[in-house]
C-alpha cells in the first residue's frame, strides 16, 4: 500500500466565477457608442468629404485656367496650395445670391481668395476675380455680367 499525501485527495476549492455582467455593460455600450457614431457622424463626415472631393477637382479646374494669367502670375506666382473655402463660399450665396465657390490660394509671391462664379450649365466659368489680402480685385475671367464681389470680414 503506498502512502499519498491527504492533500492530494482534497483539492482546494475551485474560485468562484467572476461575473460577466461588468464586459457585457462594456460590450454594449461600445455598440451603442460604435451606431451613434455612424449614424450622427457618418452623414457629416459622408459631407465633409464630399465637399472636398468637389472642391479639389473644382480646383484643378480652376488652376488650369488662371496659372497662364499674367495678372495671377505676378500677384500670386506659382501655385503652392488651393483649396475650397467653404465657409466663406456659403457666405457669398447667402449675401449675392450666386451659386459663386470661393478658394483660398497660396503662391510663390503672395496669396489671396478667388471667387469664382459657374455658368448656368456648370460646365464654364462665367467670373473668376482675384482679392489680394489689401482688398484689391483682379479680374482674371469676366463675362458681360454686372456681379461685385460682396464685402468678406
Amino acid at each position: 500500500m503506498s502512502s499519498f499525501p491527504v492533500s492530494d485527495f482534497n483539492p482546494a476549492p475551485a474560485p468562484p466565477q467572476k461575473s460577466k455582467s461588468l464586459r457585457w455593460i462594456v460590450i454594449i455600450a461600445g455598440v451603442g457608442l460604435v451606431g451613434m457614431v455612424l449614424c450622427c457622424g457618418g452623414p457629416l463626415l459622408l459631407t465633409y468629404f464630399g465637399f472636398n472631393f468637389a472642391g479639389k477637382i473644382l480646383a484643378s479646374q480652376v488652376r488650369t485656367m488662371i496659372e497662364s494669367n499674367p495678372d495671377f502670375a505676378s500677384e500670386i506666382g506659382t501655385i503652392e496650395s488651393m483649396e475650397m473655402n467653404i465657409m466663406e463660399s456659403a457666405r457669398y450665396k447667402q449675401e449675392k445670391g450666386d451659386e459663386g465657390l470661393v478658394f483660398d490660394v497660396k503662391g510663390s509671391r503672395g496669396s489671396g481668395q478667388l471667387f469664382v462664379v459657374p455658368e448656368p450649365g456648370g460646365k464654364e466659368f462665367s467670373m473668376i476675380v482675384l482679392r489680394l489680402p489689401d482688398g484689391r480685385e483682379i479680374e482674371l475671367l469676366s463675362a458681360e455680367l454686372d456681379v461685385s464681389m460682396p464685402e468678406l470680414n
